[in-house]
């Protein structure tokens, strides 16, 4: 069985989520850090708890890491196409997924999920994108026709009404802004 977490236990979250940014910053020593939490926050831990804290947090920055890079090769497999909003939230999602599989790693267990669980998500996601585009296209498509249509109706409609060039234009560009 691993050892007990105590530093988030006896250390205030927002004084943790300082000490944590420290500690990734990698600019303190031990010595410093454990001078730090006493000298400006009363808070007295022995240097050894706070090295095995130390080393939680930079392996969890590790996996995080691990993550992140599997969600850019996802995107680069899977996301050629997708526009960059697509993009962006296919890499927070694969992000999250990727760093659940491998949270349990990170603290002394076993991971539930196989490659092949990660090789369906990561299907999963392609497929999503892929229809997200196709929503995009279809859009796009409609878009231009009813545009199409209407510059159509407006000059059928000025050319009864003897309507010059000029004001067809000037109407069509109003009403369609510019599409």
């Amino acid at each position: 069985m691993g050892r007990k977490k105590t530093i988030p236990l006896i250390v205030p979250d927002e004084i943790l989520a300082n000490l944590d940014r420290l500690i990734a910053e990698d600019r303190l020593t031990l010595d410093q850090l454990v001078a730090w939490l006493d000298t400006q926050h009363g808070i007295r831990i022995p240097r050894s708890t706070l090295g095995n804290h130390a080393k939680d947090v930079r392996e969890a920055l590790d996996q995080m890491n691990k993550a992140r890079e599997v969600s850019r090769a996802f995107v680069r497999e899977l996301g050629q196409d997708a526009t960059d909003e697509q993009n962006r939230l296919l890499i927070e999602m694969t992000q999250a997924i990727v760093f659940k599989v491998l949270q349990p790693e990170i603290q002394g267990e076993a991971s539930t999920m196989t490659p092949q669980d990660l090789h369906f998500i990561a299907r999963t996601l392609k497929d999503a994108v892929q229809a997200g585009r196709h929503g995009m296209e279809l859009r796009d498509k409609v878009r231009r026709e009813v545009t199409t249509q209407a510059r159509k109706d407006v000059a059928a409609v000025a050319k009864e009404k003897g309507l010059s060039a000029e004001v067809v234009d000037a109407i069509t560009q109003r009403i369609l802004k510019g599409a």
